[in-house]
C-alpha cells in the first residue's frame, strides 16, 4: 500500500494544474489529501501503518467522488 501512496502523490501533484476546476471546498479536500499523501511518503515505508491505509483509502474514495461531480469540459480533447 505504500507504493500506492507514492503513485497517488504523483497523481495529486499533476492534478494541481486543474485544481481551479473545483469549488473552493473541493479544493480543500483535494489539497488536504495531497498533504496527507506527502506526509505518508515523506515518513517512508517503514512508518506506513494501518492509520495510513485508512487515510489513503478514505482520501482516494473522496477524490473519486469529487471527480464524478461537475462537468468534464476541458478534461478530454474534443473529437474531430
Amino acid at each position: 500500500m505504500y507504493a500506492d501512496a507514492v503513485a497517488l502523490l504523483e497523481v495529486a501533484h499533476r492534478a494541481q494544474a486543474d485544481l481551479g476546476r473545483f469549488t473552493p471546498a473541493q479544493q480543500v479536500v483535494l489539497t488536504d489529501f495531497r498533504d496527507d499523501l506527502a506526509a505518508m511518503v515523506d515518513a517512508g515505508p517503514d512508518q506506513f501503518g494501518s492509520d495510513d491505509v485508512s487515510t489513503l483509502l478514505a482520501g482516494a474514495a473522496r477524490t473519486v467522488s469529487l471527480l464524478t461531480s461537475g462537468t468534464c469540459d476541458g478534461f478530454l480533447p474534443r473529437g474531430g
